[in-house]
């Protein structure tokens, strides 16, 4: 890939820095596609996000961090916010990774997102005169993936070039309404911009602060707990405990197409770069990313568990399922039943103490009891010269890892496979 920028290095602006995406894409700048690349990395967030609590090199001296950006004020509040930012007017790629209204029926949660983006437009063509290019993520939902079985998804691997859903589901996608927004606006405004939209499914990673979308999080606070509670509190051997995958068989063999956070932050970048440059077809353009080809619970279930020194095993009837007692509870069910148990786990391993609160079980639930095909087709990615993937097992491990060191996980668990990436 070409990686030809100013003298003075690209500048990048990241809304929702601190999101399970964005807070990869702040981090991945720094390196990628080289060191030399973005001299400046200006993040955006909504919550309050301390320097500490951030978890990024901010020590570099090029990432600058930014809170209380609510852009559902509207625009004069979010320019007037930023009009002191120095030199921000000589940020050239922005991008968009911010969502609100988690818990909204469709409409407001499509009208909410809407708007958000629209106010950053408005910052941006009124701050950000060099901008030549955005990249706005998206999702599995541009396919319908919440409403499946009615309609019923087309035949896996899905495509780009899917049409969109019909009336009434497409009114229901804020997505698709976003990309109109960014489609209009690229071709009304007097700068000259344009725009990709990134399609993953599943994302694997770390977010410094609460994240609905986090399965990684989920998963990984039930496995320690389960691991602390039922293998090295009660006296098991490492590699001797059985964690049996919560789901049913179909579950255990659906096909769907996850992606580590890193993975995802560096393919925003590289549509950045190579849609400023040219090569290929990118400009209003969609693109699904996964890493590699489709995975099953079945295939990555045991290695997930290894991390924490147990044995993954397949869905059993009548078994014990991952973190389930002799009573069957699972999940949030079962760190309730087991509160005591649940205190001195925190306490003993100085863990965030909102930290069950805090974790979204039911997300964790729906996906891995999703039981139908859902992976996605990534030759479009590919045909631009994308080639890197991580594995799917590390991408998990690496994960954790970033949960040790944000309070999530106990520092003692785990390989720290994930280290060296």
């Amino acid at each position: 890939m070409d990686t030809t920028i100013s003298p003075k290095g690209n500048v990048a602006l990241v809304f929702g820095s601190s999101g399970i995406t964005g807070w990869a894409i702040t981090r991945a700048l720094l390196t990628y596609p080289s060191p030399s690349s973005f001299s400046r990395i200006i993040g955006l967030t909504n919550r309050p996000l301390s320097k500490k609590d951030a978890y990024l090199p901010v020590e570099t001296g090029r990432i600058e961090l930014y809170s209380g950006l609510d852009l559902s004020r509207g625009s004069e509040k979010a320019v007037s916010l930023l009009r002191d930012v120095e030199e921000l007017g000589e940020v050239n790629k922005v991008f968009y990774v911010a969502y609100t209204a988690h818990e909204a029926d469709h409409a407001e949660c499509k009208r909410a997102n809407v708007q958000l983006l629209e106010t950053a437009i408005d910052l941006v063509e009124t701050l950000c005169p060099k901008v030549d290019f955005w990249t706005l993520q998206t999702g599995g939902l541009s396919y319908g993936l919440e409403f499946h079985p009615s309609p019923p998804l087309p035949q896996p691997p899905l495509s780009e070039s899917l049409p969109r859903l019909p009336t009434p589901f497409a009114e229901k996608i804020f997505y698709y309404a976003q990309t109109d927004l960014l489609s209009a606006r690229s071709h009304a405004s007097k700068n000259a911009w344009s725009f990709a939209e990134i399609r993953p499914d599943a994302v694997i990673g770390f977010a410094p602060q609460t994240n609905a979308m986090s399965l990684a999080r989920s998963v990984g606070v039930w496995l320690g707990f389960f691991t602390w509670r039922e293998g090295e509190r009660a006296g098991g051997e490492e590699g001797e405990v059985e964690v049996v995958f919560p789901g049913n068989e179909k579950a255990w063999k659906a096909r769907r197409t996850d992606v580590g956070q890193m993975t995802l932050a560096r393919f925003h970048v590289f549509l950045a770069v190579v849609g400023r440059e040219g090569k290929g077809k990118v400009a209003g353009e969609a693109f699904n990313i996964a890493d590699g080809g489709a995975v099953t619970w079945e295939g990555i279930w045991p290695g997930v568990c290894r991390y924490f020194g147990l044995k993954g095993v397949g869905p059993r009837e009548g078994g014990r399922s991952a973190g389930a007692d002799d009573n069957g509870l699972r999940g949030a069910a079962y760190v309730h039943a087991h509160k005591d148990d649940w205190r001195t786990f925190v306490e003993e391993h100085k863990l965030k103490k909102d930290l069950f609160e805090q974790t979204n079980w039911d997300f964790m639930t729906e996906l891995l009891e999703t039981d139908f095909d859902r992976d996605l087709d990534l030759s479009k990615a590919r045909a631009l010269g994308w080639k890197d993937d991580l594995d799917h097992i590390l991408s998990w491990h690496l994960a954790f890892d970033l949960m040790k060191s944000g309070g999530i996980l106990p520092g003692e668990v785990g390989t720290g496979a994930g280290a060296a990436y």
